[in-house]
């Protein structure tokens, strides 16, 4: 299966769009229903991202999103590593969960209930992760990084354009 250049190129911002705009969707679907309470749950917690998603009419939302999102991400992660690969890099050098982590310390700290806190923690790591897709995307068109093996340039990342 081919994906012309240009969906190749996009395919970060998929997968940074497309989760993050069907949990928020589902939570507003949720709370227009009173299926879970009104709030900014990026702040309060006063929900999990999972219960955006439990109930229909949302469940079909979340279903009908998320699931395209797992192929986006198999195909991402993919051409991620090829792109690592042909950059030279074989893994991360900065390591986020241990950051999540202390987040939930401090806002367990700041007064939340544990709960909350995982809440919030959860939240705002689906942002982290869609922010990540983003830069990934944003670094793939400086370099000019096609997602394809081809005669011309073997796939490889150009240098930064000046």
């Amino acid at each position: 299966m081919t994906i012309p250049i240009i969906g190749m190129r996009a395919l970060p911002l998929w997968a940074a769009v497309i989760p993050l705009a069907t949990v928020n969707v589902c939570y507003l679907v949720a709370v227009g229903l009173e299926h879970v309470p009104a709030c900014i749950p990026y702040f309060s917690g006063c929900t999990s991202v999972s219960s955006t998603g439990r109930i229909a009419p949302e469940r079909f939302i979340f279903l009908a999103g998320m699931l395209p999102s797992v192929v986006i991400l198999m195909f991402f992660w993919q051409r991620f590593a090829m792109f690592l690969t042909l950059c030279g890099q074989f893994g991360s050098r900065v390591v986020i969960l241990p950051l999540l982590g202390i987040a939930a310390a401090l806002a367990k700290y700041a007064g939340a209930p544990r709960h909350a806190a995982n809440n919030i923690v959860a939240w705002n790591a689906f942002v982290v992760a869609s922010a990540f897709y983003a830069v990934v995307a944003r670094i793939w068109w400086h370099h000019g990084f096609s997602g394809h093996l081809d005669n011309k340039s073997s796939g490889r990342p150009t240098s930064p354009r000046k």
